[in-house]
């Protein structure tokens, strides 16, 4: 199982892996609505297939940062991946 080392490549990641009509749903809705909406969905998915409970180097990227719970971890990556679609495409 791939496991971004960054959180720039966890965003790249979930740009390439998630579904192009989910992409444009998430680019329309208000972020705490988008987090609200994934807890128990795709940051699950994150929480359990980037291992954010173990030490690797995408959680020490996080851990640097003050982020520490597994929960959070997923939250503040999903709010990331939320900023980037808000974006402008260039």
């Amino acid at each position: 199982m791939f496991i971004p080392s960054s959180i720039e490549e966890a965003v790249a990641e979930l740009d390439k892996m998630l579904h192009p009509e989910f992409i444009e749903k998430v680019r329309t809705i208000p972020q705490a609505e988008f987090l609200d909406s994934q807890h128990l969905n795709l940051a699950m998915w994150i929480r359990n297939n980037w291992e954010l409970w173990r030490v690797n180097p995408l959680t020490q990227s996080l851990r640097g940062l003050g982020i520490t719970d597994p929960d959070e971890m997923s939250a503040f990556l999903l709010g990331k991946f939320w900023q980037h679609l808000q974006q402008p495409s260039t």
